[in-house]
């Protein structure tokens, strides 16, 4: 999948994350990543810095080593 289709895959995590729903949105995350196969470096730097305000949310830890794999 191109880079662009990773981009609209995270739209909607942008939005979960706007209405704080933390578990939607680190779960959508780990979704485009495992569809798109890989994020581009620049975005999951994007989103380590989105999901860092929360990085005590039970699921922001793990999401991050997961990322760290992808």
């Amino acid at each position: 999948m191109s880079p662009q289709t990773a981009f609209r895959l995270l739209q909607p995590i942008d939005a979960q994350l706007a209405l704080n729903d933390l578990d939607a949105a680190a779960h959508g995350l780990q979704q485009a990543v495992t569809l798109t196969g890989v994020l581009p470096p620049g975005l999951v730097r994007q989103y380590r810095r989105r999901f860092a305000p929360h990085s005590g949310h039970r699921l922001v830890g793990p999401l991050w080593s997961f990322l760290a794999t992808a």
